[in-house]
């Protein structure tokens, strides 16, 4: 018997093993038929046990954190599919606060059938990586209310067909950007992200990123400083060049924190902007069509500022969690 999944509901089901999480309270609610648990959810027999295998029952039995997207079955062909995407956009959510440390997952679906857990197909988790020298991420209870937030931002973004455009690439170019190791890569792809709703005009890229990025993070020589050295970095690796000519200032030994550093405070900037923008319905209509992105990026820095609220200060945030000391490799 089931208590968690209902009769007659499909279901996908991320679970992690060994994951850094908060461990009050077994279940979250959460909207849509999301939920997350700090154990397994699944309760399967043992005949559905000896389907998965012993090695994936074992790391599904074992799993201590999970994601749990379920729905009543409509015997249509797409249900699992599009339990899946709800499941890895809640995923996506939460990572937008940091990835946390985790060993291994896996993505069940099935369905359950007369109460019993009906296991109808298993796979291994797609890997996701933090940049070397960035501590993991803890999932607290408060990260995962802010996640849920975001998930229903996430979901209605992808169900308003002919809208949201440029965000939508923006939060493939950040998913994109999580499953890449290496640190000229992840910053190419966040850089992207956050250049999809900033629209610059073609031959004034670099110049209208660095100026309207300060919407984001304010307007210190500083910021300006930084925000042109991501465009730099960026196009360096849309190029396919290195990025020994932009770290030539920067000693042979430093290089690699440098690199590394840069990538997170990219992450940063994508994942706090993407945060915020997916948790309020009035700056995602800012963002709704290239018309209206156009219009806000065409107001005075001042009325933008005022629109967007509070920004990022990249440095002091990166600094709380980048712990690679000058002098050691990451």
């Amino acid at each position: 018997m089931s208590e968690i999944i209902p009769s007659n509901n499909k279901f996908c089901c991320i679970a992690f093993q060994n994951a850094g999480c908060e461990t009050r309270g077994s279940r979250i609610q959460l909207q849509d038929g999301l939920s997350v648990h700090t154990g397994s959810p699944l309760e399967l027999a043992k005949h559905w046990q000896e389907w998965l295998g012993t090695i994936h029952s074992k790391r599904l039995h074992d799993s201590n954190f999970a994601i749990l997207a379920c729905a009543p079955s409509l015997s249509t062909g797409d249900e699992h599919k599009r339990l899946e995407r709800i499941a890895y956009g809640f995923l996506y959510a939460l990572f937008m606060q940091g990835v946390p440390w985790y060993e291994g997952g896996l993505v069940v679906s099935g369905a359950s059938i007369e109460s019993e857990i009906e296991a109808h197909s298993v796979g291994d988790l797609k890997r996701f990586y933090r940049i070397p020298g960035v501590q993991p991420n803890y999932i607290l209870n408060q990260s995962i209310n802010t996640a849920g937030t975001v998930a229903k931002g996430i979901r209605y973004v992808f169900s308003e067909t002919g809208s949201f455009e440029r965000v939508r690439r923006g939060i493939h170019a950040w998913i994109r950007a999580i499953q890449e190791r290496e640190a000229q890569n992840r910053l190419h792809q966040f850089v992207r992200s956050v250049e999809a709703l900033v629209k610059p005009e073609i031959s004034r890229t670099q110049r209208q990123f660095s100026h309207r990025c300060q919407t984001f993070v304010g307007a210190s020589d500083q910021a300006r400083r930084l925000l042109w050295e991501f465009y730099d970095l960026r196009s360096a690796s849309e190029h396919m060049n290195g990025w020994e000519f932009y770290l030539e200032q920067v000693l042979k030994s430093e290089r690699d924190r440098e690199a590394s550093l840069r990538a997170y405070q990219a992450e940063l900037l994508a994942s706090q902007v993407y945060t915020k923008l997916l948790s309020s319905q009035a700056l995602l209509r800012v963002f709704e069509t290239d018309e209206s992105i156009e219009k806000f990026w065409m107001l005075q820095d001042g009325e933008r500022k005022t629109l967007w609220g509070d920004t990022i200060d990249l440095e002091t945030l990166a600094a709380a969690h980048f712990q690679c000391p000058a002098g050691v490799p990451c």
